[in-house]
């Protein structure tokens, strides 16, 4: 649904258009201050940059409802049915129950051992907690993983696969890697490259939420998305405290995306609010996938990451000021064109 700016423009008082006419910005119906900005494309998303001080956001349909307009939605002369909104209203429950697949069991590799210490994962700040809670290994036997650390993936007390890292630098590996390139260069082959991770290939990563079995309803309020299990260990490390006040849980997917059966497991466990804390490279996917969750769970927040950091490399300091000052996902996405607009 998308109505003309002039209609738009009526329901705001303040109203001003952006210097790209794609956004209108003026006082908030909700708040009353002049910090709410509402888009002229399909569906109108809004937002009021208020955070918790207000923060209301969604769609035309809750701004004419609040505004006791709705008898514009009657007026087919008035506005454009567009594709867009039928897409967006419910993205992710195209996969209906009897179409989950249970996943296979995978072992780890062969070999494999759980270890309680190494000194590569202390130096990452691992603590006994650590070792406890994420079934860690190594093997001997495999050649290919002699230098990685495995960690065995369980969903429901079952291995579905294995996520490994490196034990060299990322320095290390390009040194490596360039000179693997320049002697199959000179010999006319082609040798397999060192790679900073490794992880089981028949395993469908795009229908984990790894972590969500911690949820608890009653006890915890949301959770908190990462890419990764190195992001969603650091983050537990150094703000664990704040979670267990705040009733966040720590989840992590692979990929800077969602699946439906990843949404749903969530919503299965009763989870109300999910925290999208991804990567300064994955702005877009944030916003999407903000603005697409919405339509899903009662409250979704964006989280910023400082410049060249994610969170798997981010302090205390950085997690809390992140995961503090987020924002609704209309309000992330305008200050991101915003700013790429400076």
């Amino acid at each position: 649904m998308k109505f003309s700016q002039e209609v738009i423009e009526s329901l705001i008082d303040n109203a001003r258009v952006d210097h790209k006419g794609k956004n209108l910005y003026g006082t908030c119906p909700w708040c009353g201050e002049d910090e709410f900005g509402i888009s002229l494309g399909e569906n109108h998303l809004f937002g009021c940059f208020r955070g918790k001080h207000c923060g209301e956001n969604g769609n035309i349909f809750k701004l004419l409802t609040f505004l006791d307009r709705t008898d514009l939605i009657k007026d087919k002369d008035g506005w454009k049915e567009t594709d867009v909104f039928g897409k967006i209203s419910n993205p992710f429950m195209d996969v209906q129950e009897d179409d989950v697949e249970e996943l296979p069991n995978l072992n780890p590799p062969a070999g494999w051992r759980r270890i309680k210490d190494h000194e590569y994962l202390r130096g990452r700040g691992f603590t006994d907690a650590q070792f406890e809670k994420y079934p860690i290994g190594m093997t001997r036997l495999t050649k290919k993983f002699k230098d990685y650390i495995v960690f065995k993936i369980n969903v429901a007390g079952e291995s579905k696969g294995y996520v490994s890292r490196s034990l060299k630098g990322k320095e290390e590996i390009d040194s490596l890697n360039k000179k693997i390139k320049q002697r199959d260069k000179e010999k006319g082959t082609k040798s397999p490259l060192v790679l900073r991770y490794i992880n089981s290939t028949d395993t469908d990563f795009s229908k984990i939420l790894y972590g969500i079995e911690d949820y608890l309803p009653g006890l915890h309020k949301g959770i908190i998305i990462v890419e990764g299990l190195f992001d969603k260990i650091n983050i537990e490390i150094n703000i664990g405290w704040a979670l267990k006040e705040l009733g966040l849980v720590v989840c992590c997917t692979w990929g800077k995306k969602f699946s439906p059966e990843q949404v749903r497991a969530a919503k299965e466990r009763g989870v109300k609010t999910v925290m999208i804390m991804y990567d300064p490279d994955a702005v877009d996917s944030s916003a999407k996938y903000g603005l697409d969750l919405e339509f899903t769970f009662d409250k979704i927040g964006v989280c910023s990451c400082p410049e060249g950091k994610d969170p798997g490399d981010m302090n205390e300091g950085e997690l809390m000021d992140s995961l503090i000052n987020y924002k609704a996902p209309v309000q992330f996405s305008q200050s991101k064109i915003q700013k790429r607009e400076l």
